[in-house]
């Protein structure tokens, strides 16, 4: 018997994020960290640390920063830069860390480091990794503010090619916990129902998204 077509799920190509600095977006919530970011760039640091909660554009910020270093014009393509990237720290080996970071140190490239939680737990206990981490700069990132909340939900809709309107964005925004992870799997699953219901985001599938996403990390 053949699968009903109704639960066929069909292969799409995962969407790449733009991680430029016209998609990152400045607010109140995490300025301080993007001050952070051009400051270390004009200094003689070799290294820099990103912290913050999971989706609050770590990764974005150290892919902005690696492109301005490299000095090139807008695009996507840091392939080429003297910026060496550890995301999502920790990693399975903090000695290999420690040694990949010394050479960077010894060489003309420079390091951003990203993670969550206090970077000094990256070390895993582990006392020089530690030593090197308390003494880097740090680029603190927050959970968002309303405005960038809702500046990050659009983005990411529009990372998906869905142009979602205004007055859906706000009445998720004031149904949702102003967590960037929350925003992530809400925005996640809203690509999933709109495709299968073949549908534009309305309120009532707001509501349908909601109430099928975890209570703990999403409904405030």
């Amino acid at each position: 018997m053949g699968t009903p077509t109704s639960q066929i799920v069909l292969p799409f190509a995962q969407r790449t994020p733009r991680y430029d600095r016209e998609h990152f977006i400045v607010s109140q919530s995490n300025e301080a960290a993007w001050r952070a970011g051009k400051q270390w760039l004009a200094s003689k640091e070799y290294a820099l640390i990103i912290a913050g909660p999971a989706c609050s554009g770590k990764t974005h910020l150290a892919h902005v920063l690696a492109h301005a270093q490299l000095g090139a014009g807008d695009g996507d393509d840091y392939t080429q830069s003297p910026i060496v990237l550890f995301d999502d720290l920790p990693v399975d080996d903090p000695r290999e860390l420690l040694m990949m970071l010394a050479e960077v140190d010894q060489s003309d490239q420079r390091a951003i480091l990203t993670g969550e939680g206090r970077p000094r737990s990256w070390a895993c206990g582990l006392p020089d990794l530690e030593t090197r981490l308390e003494a880097m700069p740090r680029a603190s990132l927050e959970e968002p503010d309303e405005a960038l909340l809702r500046a990050v939900m659009t983005k990411m809709f529009s990372d998906r090619q869905l142009a979602v309107d205004k007055k859906i964005i706000d009445y998720t925004a004031q149904r949702i916990s102003r967590t960037f992870a929350a925003v992530d799997a809400f925005v996640a699953a809203a690509d999933d129902l709109m495709l299968k219901e073949k549908k534009n985001l309305t309120k009532p599938l707001v509501r349908l998204v909601l109430d099928n996403l975890s209570e703990g990390s999403v409904i405030a």
